[in-house]
């Protein structure tokens, strides 16, 4: 089992998908958000891998998505967090389609319990002087955050531990309040105090119903791992209703599938149907509350609810037919409701009774050429003006061979430490040029890869 720190050089051992083959994994995906009766998702894990969001893209442009989807990049704290996060921007530019747009960024604060990699206020049951793992310095978040948060974009947070909560919307509230919407997820041991600091900074709350619940880990990680008292005491739910924070329904997929009605019972029960419920009782949730985070409250958190989210005149027909009235049926019944017929912008996309989907995925729809970038690209250093450090970044839609050079305004060349030539792998990569040792002035750098090559200008000032 690796942890999410461990997972990436894992998959960068793998073989990088190809743009049809993403394309392919999508439809397959959109086909089972539809057969759930969803429309809207949140792909809160973006890389920087131009086949990935390419194929969004590409499905959007091409006329050939069922599913809504909005999406956040993620923000490395090992890497060059404020070039990625630049890059991130910038690349955001291009995706306007009403089915596809980037306006977020996905940050770590901690990892998880059963990996002992969770951050806690008080230290784990079983390992008396360990807290867990802060993934990042405090003003490091804070220079993140403000740099999103300035850009007009959204901040989206993983939060397990109440030390991560604690320390991540320290760092909100010193951006402040902007109107942005930012979001915390999951939450598992988020303190009341904290509950009401979201509700206060106006910070949503993508909650993992699935997980409120007593299963395997609940015995054999959070328990030994937590203690009774905290074990019986995590997801705040109906406290944060409570505390009027937009609470919206999370898969967390591929962690938890997205089953829409296990999730509503999960959340309004705190069990498993037959299964022993997860204290405190108190924070289970009413099934009005259940439907407002799977529908409006959901589409608040993306602003689209002025487009979706509820049935009114001159919004998309966004609409879910059920095999059962919810409000006339127990609720042990709900797992077991049907998805009859889910409607996208009024089209049909699934019939329960027709054994394939109905949506043609190879119809064609409007085809205009893509707006992510699929060619190598210098981007502006950053920071710029700079003093003596600064970060050159570039974008390889394929593996190629790079060399990065430094010159000054007379053309000789400078910034002998810079990286040698050599191959990198498709994505975003960034190299870090000093000039301590040259006066200030205006400085040329030139990336040449293969027949590609190009400058762009930088300023240093001492």
């Amino acid at each position: 089992m690796l942890e999410m720190p461990a997972m990436e050089p894992a998959w960068n051992l793998l073989p990088y998908p190809t743009l049809e083959q993403y394309k392919t994994s999508l439809l397959w995906m959109q086909d089972w958000l539809n057969r759930e009766g969803i429309t809207t998702a949140h792909d809160a894990w973006m890389e920087f891998d131009p086949n990935y969001y390419g194929a969004y893209d590409e499905l959007a442009e091409e006329g050939n998505l069922t599913v809504r989807y909005r999406g956040s990049w993620y923000i490395d704290p090992a890497l060059n967090y404020m070039a990625d996060i630049q890059f991130g921007l910038w690349l955001s530019e291009g995706f306007n389609h009403p089915h596809f747009k980037m306006h977020s960024f996905k940050f770590l604060a901690d990892n998880a319990i059963e990996g002992e990699t969770a951050l806690l206020l008080e230290p784990y049951a079983h390992r008396p002087d360990y807290y867990g793992i802060k993934n990042w310095e405090d003003a490091d978040m804070v220079n993140a955050f403000a740099m999103v948060d300035e850009a007009g974009h959204q901040i989206h947070v993983h939060v397990i531990g109440d030390s991560a909560a604690k320390y991540t919307l320290d760092a909100l509230e010193r951006v402040g309040v902007s109107g942005n919407r930012h979001s915390l997820a999951h939450l598992q041991l988020a303190r009341s105090e904290d509950v009401i600091r979201m509700g206060e900074l106006g910070i949503s709350a993508h909650m993992s119903q699935y997980w409120m619940v007593i299963d395997e880990y609940y015995w054999n990680f959070y328990l030994p791992y937590l203690g009774p008292d905290r074990a019986n005491d995590m997801y705040p739910h109906q406290s944060l209703f409570d505390a009027d924070v937009n609470v919206t329904v999370g898969s967390d997929f591929y962690t938890s599938e997205p089953d829409l009605m296990k999730a509503i019972y999960n959340g309004m029960e705190r069990s498993n149907v037959g299964g022993l419920q997860l204290p405190p009782a108190r924070e289970c949730v009413s099934l009005e509350e259940m439907l407002r985070a799977a529908t409006i409250n959901g589409a608040y958190a993306n602003f689209l609810e002025d487009e979706i989210g509820s049935i009114e005149v001159g919004k998309k027909a966004d609409i879910v037919v059920l095999s059962d009235n919810l409000f006339e049926i127990t609720t042990e019944e709900i797992p077991n409701v049907e998805i009859e017929m889910t409607f996208f912008e009024g089209n049909l996309v699934y019939d329960q009774s027709s054994s394939t989907p109905v949506f043609d995925q190879n119809s064609s729809g409007i085809i205009n050429p893509t707006c992510a970038p699929t060619s190598i690209t210098l981007i502006q250093n950053y920071p710029n003006p700079f003093n003596p450090i600064t970060t050159i970044s570039f974008f390889l839609p394929f593996a190629n061979s790079v060399k990065v050079e430094v010159f000054d305004i007379s053309g000789s060349r400078v910034g002998v430490g810079l990286a040698p030539t050599r191959q990198y792998p498709p994505g975003t990569h960034q190299i870090t040029f000093d000039g301590s040792g040259l006066p200030s002035g205006i400085y040329i750098y030139r990336i040449q890869a293969g027949d590609f090559s190009a400058t762009e200008k930088m300023v240093l000032v001492k």
